[in-house]
């Protein structure tokens, strides 16, 4: 009780608190080995967090090699760079190349005549404009928008391919009129009405149209190129040049070399990686026989089984007919203690020698025995096989195409040139068709073809057959391509009426007979497949499909996509093998912190009431000596007494 001063053994000369703990401290052994359990447990938990920590750095680093940005990574250099510079992608093949710029692409501009202020008025009615072949554009002028300032802001919201401003001419105005995109099959063409007092003079433009020019080589048979852009990327396989100034004559050399310093990065950082986690699972598995103290998961099976299978990956070969079947044949070598070591002279002399086989090593890839079926993508759960998987395509992907059912009119005017369609299940849209009276079939599948792409993202193709009819084709493949003639003044005369709308069909087959779901041209291994779950393909064949398979394609895996996978899986937060010891072992900590917790109130418990029974034994003791007081002094007063 609070404010109360006991004196403990006053009557047995026993102190009982201290009699008590170390009653306590024997009884309470059980804990004392469940804290230690707990801490055990707790410790192998947080090893097994450090382990996943550095197994997900092993599987980024190995993932990083698996993946073809690692590897579409070429060098390209220019001699001169304030002429042009160059880019280039994983098909640009290795060499030198001289270019010379002849031409820079020039976009088109016209000025109107002079005006005394940009407010004045150029009258009312319609102003067409036109950028190359496509879609005519027509502004009318009224009193709201009549001024050079009215109609360059009226274009300028038109967004339609054209920038207008005023410039000052030093003391008088002029409407100055700029096609946004290069070349000479954007320049503008433009009309008015007679009521519209604004005259371009396109016979002497302020910048002509001009396409850009360039030069490969420079002997006679030197090959010479005209874009409209100042962006080439047809010169050159899998390189872009970027014009940046006109140099006639003067070739800069171009070289385009195999980037291996930038795998080297990747393979070094994959190394570090690996040989992080190694020291730490070998970390694990020290015994100290001086010190008696071994590592903390010291003989866990799960760990071990860790161990062999990052040993075994890094010692596995590729099925190839490349020289470059190993990670040692790329200077990637396994020394004492199961450390990797790196030379990257060796990995660069491999990319130069054979650079397919060195990326096949690396990443999964895929040889078809039809050119025309060819890989794409391999998902995880996807089985390489050497012996190869039979492809049966039963259905080739097709395009939507709508087809006139006669000659088309070759004469177009206001009567009828608009044609309304939908395009791969766009919105509606309308086009006007440029008037001319001596169209050729040629010619007019040209104007719809460019007027039904300046409008719609999806492209298509317009052609003429020898009678005249023509077929509108969308350039996509499968149930996603779609062509629907709706409407327009120019459906007649176009012989467009009446067509039915046109739907593309998607591939269809096996693989390795195995369902597999088409989209446009890719087919793809389903989910759950045995062998073939997300292999995908491109299937290219435009028909003659025969009783058997049209290929076989074999699945091989590299070293790096094996890692990738193995990895991905151990550390999954969900599924993996380290999250689920570590989670394991954290619930166990719980469960035995519980367990101390109701160890800890029975020892309180216990406590208490062996200070009752020392407090009682206390009392009863004080209570006896009080009685052999009170005897002795009772007999000693009878011995008196008698005496």
């Amino acid at each position: 009780m609070a404010g109360t001063i006991t004196f403990e053994g006053l009557a047995t000369g026993i102190k009982a608190s201290e009699t008590v703990d170390k009653l306590i401290t024997v009884e309470s052994r059980p804990k004392i080995l469940k804290e230690a359990e707990q801490t055990r447990i707790q410790n192998q938990a947080d090893t097994w967090q450090v382990l996943n920590s550095k197994l997900l750095s092993v599987s980024v680093a190995a993932g990083d090699l698996s993946r073809l940005a690692t590897w579409n990574n070429q060098t390209v250099t220019s001699s001169n760079e304030s002429t042009l510079t160059a880019r280039a992608s994983l098909e640009a093949p290795t060499g030198t190349y001289t270019v010379s710029v002849e031409k820079l692409a020039k976009a088109h501009q016209v000025a109107s005549q002079n005006y005394d202020s940009s407010t004045a008025s150029i009258g009312t009615g319609a102003l067409s404009i036109q950028v190359g072949s496509g879609a005519t554009y027509t502004l009318t002028l009224s009193a709201n928008n009549n001024t050079l300032d009215g109609v360059a802001k009226a274009l300028n919201d038109a967004k339609i391919g054209v920038t207008a401003s005023v410039v000052s001419t030093g003391g008088s105005y002029r409407l100055l009129l700029a096609a946004n995109a290069t070349g000479a099959e954007n320049a503008l063409s433009i009309t008015q009405d007679e009521g519209v007092n604004l005259a371009f003079d396109l016979e002497n433009p302020v910048q002509a149209a001009e396409d850009a020019q360039v030069k490969l080589g420079s002997g006679a048979g030197a090959i010479i190129v005209n874009s409209a852009s100042n962006t080439i990327n047809t010169l050159i396989k899998g390189v872009a040049l970027d014009l940046k100034a006109a140099d006639p004559g003067k070739p800069v050399t171009i070289s385009v070399s195999r980037n291996s310093d930038a795998v080297a990065e990747k393979v070094k950082a994959f190394v570090d990686a690996y040989n992080d986690i190694t020291a730490e699972i070998s970390k694990q598995f020290a015994y100290d026989s001086d010190k008696n103290v071994a590592g903390i998961l010291m003989g866990d099976s799960t760990l071990m089984g860790v161990q062999r299978s990052l040993s075994s990956l890094v010692s596995s070969t590729v099925a190839s007919n490349s020289e470059y079947r190993t990670l040692s044949s790329v200077g990637i070598t396994v020394g004492d203690g199961g450390k990797l070591s790196f030379d990257a002279s060796k990995l660069s002399t491999a990319m130069g020698k054979d650079f397919e086989g060195t990326m096949r090593l690396f990443r999964t890839g895929a040889d078809s025995t039809n050119t025309r079926i060819s890989f794409v993508f391999a998902g995880a759960k996807t089985q390489q096989s050497t012996a190869g998987y039979a492809v049966d395509v039963t259905q080739v992907a097709t395009r939507a195409a709508a087809t006139g059912t006669a000659a088309a009119g070759l004469s177009i005017d206001a009567a009828n040139d608009q044609l309304t369609l939908s395009v791969d299940g766009a919105s509606p849209r309308t086009i006007t068709l440029a008037h001319k009276t001596d169209y050729t079939a040629e010619s007019l599948a040209a104007e719809i073809q460019a007027k039904i792409n300046g409008s719609f993202q999806g492209k298509v193709t317009v052609a003429a057959d020898g009678a005249g009819a023509l077929t509108i084709t969308s350039a996509r493949y499968g149930s996603s391509s779609k062509i629907e003639l709706i409407g327009g003044s120019g459906l007649t005369t176009l012989k467009l009426s009446g067509v039915a709308a046109s739907t593309g069909q998607n591939v269809a087959g096996t693989i390795n007979g195995e369902p597999a779901t088409g989209t446009g041209q890719i087919l793809k291994g389903n989910s759950g497949n045995a062998k073939t779950d997300g292999l995908q393909l491109l299937v290219e064949l435009d028909g003659g499909l025969g009783a058997g398979p049209e290929s076989t394609v074999t699945v091989t895996k590299g070293i790096f996509s094996r890692f990738d996978e193995y990895l991905s899986n151990l550390t999954d937060p969900l599924s993996g093998v380290a999250g689920l010891q570590q989670s394991s072992l954290t619930k166990s900590v719980e469960s035995i912190a519980t367990q101390i917790k109701e160890m800890e109130a029975r020892l309180e418990v216990r406590r208490e009431s062996l200070l009752a029974q020392f407090n009682r034994m206390e009392q009863t003791i004080s209570e006896l000596n009080n009685q052999g007081s009170y005897l002795t002094n009772a007999l000693a007063a009878l011995t008196k007494s008698s005496n």
